[in-house]
């Protein structure tokens, strides 16, 4: 990592652990509650566990506090470096604001707080690219615009396995007003701009999967792809096969998501995050 730029994400943006540790890239953990009791994403839950409770009643999701996006931000100002903090689109979550804030908190230290537009690997994404340029000694400047360019270049598109869980987590309002009778579906979805849109329904998986590549051909030429899943490793390792025409699959990564993302797109779904070449 660069001596100057230090690159800050939150744990919602689902890269994997050993690339964010080889990229240094700190990432701050999301809170997840069931009942009373909260837990910090990717620390004080393992999946298999988290996917136990999920199945057992509602949970609910929330942005760091304040303080903590303080506490990371004055230790790296201390240590000389200037920050990039990148976050899931604030459309989505209160995460972006929350950095925004502390930074305002802490007029000492050089922050700048980028909102994606994107979540799960399509923010993910974004942070790599932003710390590969700071091993690279680029300056803060230079890193944030090519950041603020790429994040209008991002497209995820998922399958879910169900609309059950993005009903329950109350913040995309098509999936709010479809009614029951609807939730057989393999919903195809698009997040873009920081919007979730729904795309078509199929009604099986595999048809799905043909409609999602079909897709992702249709965005053109392509200069990144991540797939993720949430629980469906083979889904994942499928829809990686399908995309091979598309894209190299020894250039994909594949990434299982993190509880935050999980908690609203439930078990069960499988997508990929690209980076088109013209939006």
């Amino acid at each position: 990592m660069s001596a100057d730029v230090q690159i800050i994400t939150d744990s919602t943006t689902d890269i994997p652990p050993d690339l964010a540790q080889r990229l240094g890239i700190t990432v701050i953990p999301c809170l997840v509650r069931f009942g009373e009791k909260f837990y910090r994403d990717g620390v004080d839950l393992t999946r298999e566990a988290f996917y136990a409770l999920l199945r057992k009643g509602p949970v609910a999701t929330s942005q760091p506090p304040i303080g903590v996006f303080e506490q990371v931000y004055h230790q790296a100002a201390e240590r000389g470096r200037e920050i990039i903090s990148i976050h899931a689109a604030g459309r989505l979550s209160g995460i972006y604001n929350a950095a925004c804030a502390a930074a305002r908190n802490l007029p000492q230290a050089i922050v700048e707080v980028i909102d994606s537009r994107s979540a799960s690997l399509g923010a993910g994404l974004l942070a790599v690219a932003a710390a590969e340029a700071a091993q690279r000694g680029e300056s803060l400047a230079t890193i944030a615009a090519q950041v603020q360019e790429m994040a209008g270049r991002v497209r995820v598109l998922a399958v879910l396995d169900t609309l059950d869980y993005i009903r329950r987590g109350g913040r995309v309002a098509w999936a709010l007003a479809m009614i029951g009778s609807l939730l057989s579906i393999k919903p195809l979805v698009m997040l873009k701009e920081g919007q979730v849109d729904l795309l078509e329904r199929p009604r099986t998986l595999s048809a799905a999967l043909r409609r999602l590549v079909e897709r992702v051909r249709e965005l053109g030429p392509l200069e990144q792809m991540w797939v993720l899943h949430t629980q469906a490793p083979e889904a994942a390792a499928r829809l990686a096969d399908m995309l091979a025409a598309l894209f190299p699959r020894e250039r994909m990564v594949i990434a299982e998501a993190g509880v935050t993302i999980a908690a609203h797109a439930g078990p069960g779904a499988v997508g990929v995050a690209c980076l088109v070449t013209n939006p």
